[in-house]
């Protein structure tokens, strides 16, 4: 027995031998440590260390030092009688550590991300650990939410639990109201469009399937508060890995290196495979160091053909569970790049200059913009007018404030019109105030803003534009998402992955002075001599 206790603290044991029963092994290493001569204090962190996986994870943050024990043992003991599940090894230690807490049974964690590559199990985990939790195991669960990105996706998941608990007594299942197990207990689904309902909810368990489709962080500030008063709530995010697009989970995935690199993790944990940095993507290495599953769930054969069938940055974030950078930009970056004139001048010819103006929602920015002829090109050019930035002694950017600016900019330009968005925040500020001073104003509704949308893309596209090289329309450009409505499209402030007044306003500013017929501007027809 003494041999089985050094093995387990060396993490040598086998394959095989991680298999047991893991409570069995612990009462057989304890017995033998103690006839050994140790303590238990000495033992304990033997007890929590995860088997000896092959591949181990490339981010796995500690445990806090008050840790005792898991019940992740039981939910897999009763998801291999009760549902016919067994898990494999990654999926038991996710699971032991995930669930460790103290003797009095508070949890270590508050909120964990678990990341793999694509169909290495993380479905059939959590079909485990939802399973256990309807069937009234846990005594501080209750409520049980899925969520993603759209009910469809959320869906999923929820119809592979029902399909699990339909057989077993005392479960009534439902393909659309929610599962309902004994003691009251309660599965529904969310999504990103319902976020709202979510704020009369009180969730004990709370499972966020594919993170990485989430481009804002709104969905997640609406649930982490429904668990506030509970004990023993749990946030579980799943997911591969993502793109630049990813906020919510690079922002998990960035804390989770700051753990485990030292920072407090305040009952936040995360386990990444990944090959490490140092592992190029094509040594054949890489897939055998991110794949947990390689050779149980997937298939050695299938992983060759992905690798010539799939494009590098697919194989990159699908199969190496690596960040890539965005497929979906609206414009590519170095298209954008190609096309500055930093050192370029907009001539203030009366009549023959554009403003446009945009503010977030929240009036933590604005931008105003200016568009006009360059002489020497022929061609449109547009350019940062001013910037307003909420600071540390101003928390927001009024609209006072941004009306001065505006004033300003009109004195410089002259401009033939000030465009802005009718939907946008700053609307009624800008129509009070040019109804007062005289302002050529030309507000934009949705068909106007796609028709603006549309119209920046054609130009860069087909290098018919410049711009002044500010680094600010390059940052929001970066982030800017696509709304399609039917067959045309517009810039999205929802669902962009940042601010994008910068953009919105350089695309306004641009319609109105190559399209000012589609815009309603009265723009002087232009002459070059």
């Amino acid at each position: 027995m003494l041999e089985v206790a050094r093995a387990i603290e060396r993490g040598t044991l086998g394959q095989d031998a991680v298999q047991l029963n893991r409570q069995a092994r612990i009462r057989l290493a304890m017995r033998a440590w103690r006839e050994s001569g140790g303590s238990e204090a000495t033992l304990r962190p033997v007890l929590l260390r995860r088997p000896r996986l092959r591949p181990e994870p490339l981010y796995a943050t500690p445990l806090p030092a008050w840790a005792t024990h898991t019940i992740g043992p039981k939910i897999k003991a009763w998801a291999a009688k009760s549902i016919g599940l067994t898990l494999l090894p990654w999926q038991s230690a996710a699971l032991d550590w995930a669930l460790a807490c103290d003797r009095s049974g508070t949890p270590a964690h508050r909120h964990v991300v678990i990341s793999t590559p694509r169909q290495s199990g993380k479905t059939a985990l959590i079909r485990a650990l939802v399973g256990f939790a309807v069937m009234g195991l846990h005594p501080g669960w209750r409520t049980i939410i899925g969520t993603a990105y759209d009910r469809r996706q959320a869906h999923r998941l929820y119809l592979d639990v029902l399909y699990d608990l339909e057989p077993l007594a005392g479960v009534y299942v439902s393909a659309y109201a929610g599962i309902r197990g004994p003691r009251g207990r309660l599965y529904d689904v969310l999504s990103r469009e319902a976020r709202s309902n979510a704020r009369g909810l009180t969730v004990d368990l709370n499972v966020i399937d594919e993170v990485m489709t989430q481009t804002t962080d709104e969905l997640w500030a609406a649930l982490l508060p429904t668990m506030a008063t509970r004990s023993h709530g749990l946030g579980v995010g799943l997911s591969s890995a993502g793109t630049d697009r990813s906020v919510l989970l690079r922002a998990w995935y960035e804390l989770g290196r700051a753990v485990v690199a030292g920072k407090p993790g305040e009952g936040f944990g995360m386990i990444w495979y990944a090959p490490p940095d140092d592992v190029d993507d094509d040594d054949p290495r890489a897939v055998g160091l991110a794949n947990p599953a390689l050779g149980s769930l997937v298939l050695p054969s299938a992983v060759a053909y992905e690798r010539v069938s799939m494009t590098r940055d697919s194989f990159r974030r699908e199969r190496l569970n690596r960040w890539t950078i965005g497929e979906q930009s609206i414009i590519p970056s170095w298209i954008w790049a190609s096309l500055g004139k930093p050192d370029a001048a907009i001539p203030a010819e009366a009549g023959r200059i554009i403003l446009a103006a945009d503010a977030v929602g929240s009036w933590q920015r604005a931008t105003i913009a200016v568009a006009g002829f360059l002489p020497e090109t022929e061609r449109p050019h547009v350019a940062v007018a001013d910037e307003l930035v909420a600071t540390a002694s101003r928390p927001a950017v009024s609209p006072g404030d941004l009306i001065g600016a505006l004033a300003k900019a009109i004195e410089t330009w002259q401009p033939a019109a000030i465009v802005y968005d009718k939907g946008a925040a700053l609307a009624p500020h800008l129509e009070g105030a040019a109804a007062v001073a005289g302002w050529p104003i030309v507000g934009m509704g949705p068909s106007q803003m796609a028709g603006a949308s549309a119209n920046l893309e054609g130009l860069i596209l087909g290098g018919e534009v410049s711009h002044s090289a500010d680094v600010l329309f390059a940052a929001h450009l970066a982030g800017a998402a696509r709304s399609i409505r039917g067959d045309s499209w517009r810039l999205s402030r929802r669902q962009s992955t940042g601010h994008i007044d910068a953009i919105v306003a350089a695309a306004m500013a641009l319609y109105a002075l190559t399209r000012p017929q589609e815009a309603n501007v009265d723009l002087v027809p232009q002459i070059f001599t």
